[in-house]
């Protein structure tokens, strides 16, 4: 969860905000995976164990289809395994960061189970169409029969 905007150091480190790194750090990780965004101009980015988990969920597409493949190529390919350095920061490589515009800061926005970094200028418009889709979905949100009511 959370949002968090970080400067990226002259060698092209950045702090991975602290509430993101104790999730990866309670998961027995000690880096974190990194790849491009195919639906956006952002990276994505997720424990070893999720990571895991999306090949898993590649997995059962058939084997030599286009789709899997290609899902394959973008997840899998184009991951970096980055291990974080005593300050907790990663070193984002040039790549990542020419695909997602980001320059100076990196915006650090919680998605549950993944999370994504930004430009924070290049998020705006996309914050904007994120908000008014959650708004036309709101009724899909709904509370368990067992509870957890305010």
């Amino acid at each position: 969860m959370s949002t968090v905007i970080n400067k990226i150091d002259a060698k092209g480190r950045v702090s991975l905000p602290a509430a993101f790194r104790n999730v990866i750090k309670d998961a027995g990780d000690t880096a974190v995976v990194i790849f491009p965004s195919f639906t956006d101009a952002a990276l994505e980015g997720c424990t070893l164990a999720q990571m895991e988990a999306f090949g898993q969920i590649i997995d059962q597409l058939p084997p030599f289809s286009e789709e899997r493949d290609a899902l394959a190529a973008s997840i899998l390919g184009n991951s970096h395994h980055l291990n974080f350095d005593n300050e907790g920061r990663i070193k984002l490589p040039e790549e990542l960061t020419r695909h997602a515009g980001i320059d100076g800061e990196a915006m650090f926005i919680g998605l549950g189970r993944k999370f994504q970094i930004w430009s924070p200028p290049l998020h705006q418009s996309t914050d904007e169409r994120r908000q008014e889709l959650a708004r036309a979905n709101r009724s899909r949100l709904t509370f368990s029969p067992q509870g957890g009511g305010l």
